[in-house]
This record gives C-alpha cells, sequence and structure tokens, in this order.
C-alpha cells in the first residue's frame, strides 16, 4: 500500500467534490481544453482540479499564463497544493520570463511553510532572477527572519 502510494501521488482527493459544482459544469468552461481548464483551476486555487487535469495528463509544469509560470510558481501561497505539485514533479527551480521562481514567490508571500518545502526539494537559494541576484538577498531585503535564516542554512548546506 505505501508502495502504491507513492506511486500514485494523488491520494490526498478530499470528500467534497468542486468537480461538480455549477462553475466547472458551465457550457463554456466545459469546453474549454484541459490545458485551459487548467489554467482557470490554478487561478482559482482549486487543489481538485488541478489535481483532475494532472491525472488527465497535463504536464504538471506546464506554462500557466503570458509570462510563462508555471502552477508551482503560481501557487506558493497554498501549502497543500504545493505538495501537491512536487508530489507530481514540479520543478523546484522553475523559472517565469521574468526570472521568478517558486521560491521567490514564497519569499515574497512570506510563506516560511512553503519555503522550507522549497528548500527540502531542492529549490536553490542561489538562484539568481532579474530584479535581484538571488532569493538569498531577496529576503535580506525585507522576509521574516526565519525565512532568512532557512536561506542562509541553505546556502552553507549547498
Amino acid at each position: 500500500k505505501v508502495e502504491q502510494n507513492m506511486q500514485n501521488p494523488r491520494n490526498e482527493i478530499e470528500n467534497e467534490s468542486s468537480l461538480d459544482n455549477d462553475f466547472w459544469n458551465d457550457p463554456v468552461i466545459k469546453n474549454l481544453s484541459l490545458k485551459e481548464q487548467f489554467f482557470y483551476a490554478v487561478m482559482l486555487g482549486d487543489y481538485e482540479r488541478i489535481q483532475f487535469a494532472l491525472e488527465r495528463g497535463i504536464a504538471v509544469d506546464t506554462p500557466c499564463f503570458n509570462h510563462g509560470a508555471t502552477a508551482l510558481i503560481v501557487m506558493t501561497a497554498n501549502e497543500k497544493i504545493v505538495r501537491l505539485l512536487l508530489a507530481w514533479g514540479a520543478n523546484v527551480n522553475a523559472q517565469d520570463w521574468e526570472g521568478i521562481s517558486p521560491l521567490i514567490n514564497a519569499i515574497s508571500c512570506q510563506q516560511k511553510g512553503v519555503v522550507k518545502l522549497l528548500l527540502e526539494h531542492g529549490a536553490d537559494p542561489l538562484l539568481p532572477h532579474h530584479s535581484q541576484p538571488t532569493p538569498l538577498v531577496e529576503a535580506e531585503e525585507g522576509a521574516d527572519i526565519e525565512i532568512l535564516s532557512l536561506l542562509r542554512q541553505a546556502t552553507l548546506d549547498r
């Protein structure tokens, strides 16, 4: 059973289903491509619909928006969805066209738990982006002291 759970990261589905609500049953939404439905699910933070799209073959790192952001970059304020995306193998070092990564976004949103989770999954605290040299520098300019400490430790551990 443990082996089955490791092979199937989708076992976190909740009892009540958002797949049956009015929004998703709207004829216009139902006729969208799976990729477009995935984009809507990401914008809405709809865990079950994101999972639904992943189960039907959407690549976890599909860019969701015109600026190339993946679901993991967009959803860093939602730890439950971050865990789902990581279970599906999301790239923790993905960057949008501006160089924003999931780690930079989590730092900006002051999401300590997500920062820790991303670092545990291999997020690079020294990955540069356009507006700041690294996530560590981003944190030094205003992040919570615990986030800064996590990033400093991760930098030392490299």
